[in-house]
């Protein structure tokens, strides 16, 4: 019998991939730490990751939508639980994506 999908299974699909690459490009740029604990605007996180204003702040906004980072005005600052998580750059980035023990591993 042929396995068939709703358009709402398909697009719910599609939405999850757009959601994890937001969160996997964040990480890979280091974005929660350079947005750092007292916040920073948009263009301030574009300036010292090197990284055009405009897709920065599309990208800001993006985590924000997901619940990542909090906005208020023109600053963007971490939730409480990504201060939990404490992401840092490339390596949390990669202990993340293959699920090795790290920061959000249950046994960290």
């Amino acid at each position: 019998m042929e396995k068939t999908r709703s358009l709402a299974n398909l697009i719910q699909s599609a939405r999850a991939f757009q959601e994890s690459r937001v969160l996997l490009t964040a990480l890979e740029l280091d974005v929660f730490s350079t947005v750092g604990e007292g916040g920073a605007t948009a263009a301030d996180v574009a300036q010292r990751l090197g990284t055009e204003p405009r897709a920065t702040e599309m990208l800001l906004n993006a985590l924000v939508a997901l619940g990542a980072l909090l906005k208020r005005d023109t600053i963007f600052r971490c939730t409480a639980s990504r201060r939990r998580w404490g992401l840092r750059g490339q390596a949390c980035c990669t202990r993340f994506i293959c699920g090795t023990r790290g920061p959000l591993s249950p046994n960290a």
